[in-house]
C-alpha cells in the first residue's frame, strides 16, 4: 500500500548522485519501496523549497488579470504564463519577497493586498512528477505601475497582456498557459468567489 497523499520522504532514499549542475542540477536518485529498487533521474533549481512563485495580479475595479506572453524555452514556444520567479537567498528575505520582486520586474506593479493561496508553513505545490521544485502561489490584489521597476534578467523575453476571466478562461482551455500558472489561477479564482470579488 502507497503513503498517505503529500507523506514527506514517502520512498526510503538509498543514494543520490550529482550527474549535472548549472542553473539546474540532474541527480540520480535511488529510492526504496516493498523491497524494490529503482533509479530516477530527478531535476531541480539548487535552493530550498519553495524555490520559486507564482503570482495571480487582480484588478478588481476592471475583473482584470495581468499575464505574461513568455517564451518558454524547454518547448521553444511563446506561452501564457503569470508573474514568476525562482527564491534566491542573496536577494530574498523570504518567498513573499520574491513574489514582490518579480511582480516588479515581470508585470510593472507594485504594492496591492497579498494572499498566499496555501498556509503557513506549506513547502510549496510540485511542479512537476520528477523535478524537486517547489512553487508557492500568491494572489495580489489591486497593485499599481510601478514607475521603476525591477530590471528584468537579460535571457527573459516577456510582454504584457491584461485579459477578462472569460479570457483568461479561453486560453488556460486552449492549452496555452504554463502548468504552475494555471494551478495559482485555479486557486486564486475560488479565493475571489468566496469573498464576492469575482462579480
Amino acid at each position: 500500500m502507497l503513503p498517505k497523499i503529500g507523506q514527506e520522504n514517502a520512498f526510503e532514499i538509498i543514494s543520490q548522485q550529482l550527474l549535472f549542475s548549472r542553473y539546474l542540477k540532474l541527480t540520480n536518485r535511488t529510492t526504496q519501496f516493498n523491497q524494490k529498487r529503482i533509479e530516477w533521474d530527478v531535476v531541480g533549481h539548487q535552493h530550498k523549497n519553495p524555490c520559486f512563485t507564482v503570482v495571480f495580479p487582480f484588478f478588481t475595479a476592471t475583473k482584470t488579470v495581468r499575464v505574461l506572453r513568455e517564451y518558454a524555452q524547454g518547448p521553444n514556444l511563446v506561452l501564457y504564463n503569470l508573474v514568476s520567479g525562482g527564491f534566491d537567498q542573496q536577494k530574498h528575505k523570504d518567498i513573499q519577497e520574491t513574489a514582490v520582486h518579480e511582480l516588479s520586474e515581470e508585470a510593472f506593479l507594485k504594492g496591492g493586498e497579498w494572499v498566499q493561496l496555501l498556509p503557513s508553513g506549506h513547502l510549496g505545490i510540485s511542479e512537476l512528477k520528477w523535478c524537486t521544485n517547489r512553487f508557492m502561489p500568491f494572489l495580489c490584489l489591486n497593485p499599481i505601475v510601478d514607475e521603476s521597476p525591477k530590471p528584468r534578467d537579460e535571457e527573459e523575453s516577456i510582454e504584457i497582456q491584461d485579459l477578462t476571466l472569460d479570457e483568461l478562461d479561453a486560453v488556460i482551455h486552449r492549452g496555452e498557459m504554463m502548468l504552475p500558472a494555471v494551478q495559482t489561477t485555479l486557486m486564486a479564482l475560488k479565493y475571489l468567489r468566496e469573498n464576492k470579488l469575482d462579480v
